[in-house]
């Protein structure tokens, strides 16, 4: 899998728009097999909106072989505790069979990223606000909780 690459999806690359439809279809199911008290059409449609009016509250990833084959997903969104903004990761998750070992230093970074966008955004609007936390609240956290200690 050395040869797989990370891909955030954002509204501002056409390739986006070709790979959503099998990253929803990739949602759906991970919905039904892991997340059955998710509604799979209500959370489509945030992400959806996200994606089109506020791309940069959406972190959505897809994780890509070289054959140009979806193996992998990560999707969160900005959320509120308290008052204080954080990124939520609610699904991530690589097909099985798949080793996440050799992409976990780029999807570190990619959060990272994504965290330093949204305060920029913060920052710009003269807000005090930040993001200082990112919460894996995905259905199967026992995977990426091992995936990060690596």
């Amino acid at each position: 899998m050395s040869d797989a690459q990370l891909v955030r999806l954002v509204p501002d690359d056409p390739r986006s728009w070709t790979l959503w439809p099998k990253l929803e279809d990739r949602i759906r199911v991970f919905c039904k097999e892991y997340a059955s008290d998710t509604p799979a059409g209500v959370l489509l449609q945030h992400l959806r909106k996200l994606f089109i009016e506020t791309p940069t509250l959406l972190g959505a990833w897809v994780l890509m072989t070289d054959q140009d084959e979806m193996i992998g997903h990560l999707v969160g969104w900005v959320d509120l505790y308290w008052g204080q903004p954080y990124l939520i990761v609610h699904q991530a998750q690589v097909d099985s069979g798949q080793v996440i070992g050799a992409i976990k230093m780029e999807m570190e970074s990619a959060l990272h990223e994504w965290a330093w966008a949204v305060n920029t955004l913060y920052e710009r609007a003269g807000s005090p606000l930040r993001v200082t936390t990112i919460r894996l609240m995905t259905e199967r956290p026992e995977a990426w909780v091992r995936y990060l200690r690596q």
